[in-house]
């Protein structure tokens, strides 16, 4: 199910971790928007929420998941990021998902045909049909992402 739409004139940022989405040039890396296993949405958080930088230095770091730096992306931007693969529409949705833990916390979806993807430990994406690569798949959408987030990443 997806939340409540985000407005298109919105930012949203996508914390970025060092050395998992980052390459080693430093500059970001596809996995920055992977669907990690069994999460429908990426999570970002939203910067028209006071909290938002709060709410990215709280989330949890470990030896090998340290805080680098952000990017910023516009709603209205990835909205627009769709495209076609195999005769299937591949579209965006940036919506809230807010806790009272993260006020800020929203998500972009990423949609096949108006289904919702998930992803998957195994084979990147679950719940797409047979005819469809999953790492083609996630690798055309991530891309797309990356080419507006690089734009304006902020390192820490």
């Amino acid at each position: 199910m997806i939340d409540k739409p985000l407005s298109d004139n919105e930012d949203v940022v996508r914390a970025i971790f060092s050395p998992l989405m980052i390459d080693e040039n430093g500059n970001l890396s596809r996995a920055a928007f992977s669907l990690r296993h069994n999460e429908d949405y990426i999570s970002v958080c939203r910067t028209s929420v006071p909290t938002w930088l709060e709410d990215v230095h709280s989330i949890p770091e470990n030896e090998n998941r340290k805080l680098f730096g952000y990017c910023v992306l516009n709603v209205f931007s990835v909205r627009s990021l769709g495209f076609y693969y195999r005769n299937y529409n591949v579209c965006f949705e940036v919506c809230e998902k807010h806790t009272p833990k993260n006020k800020s916390h929203a998500g972009i979806f990423v949609l096949l045909n108006n289904q919702v993807l998930k992803g998957d430990r195994k084979t990147i994406l679950k719940n797409i049909p047979e005819d469809v690569p999953s790492d083609a798949l996630s690798m055309r959408y991530q891309r797309r992402l990356l080419d507006i987030a690089a734009k304006k990443f902020i390192v820490l």
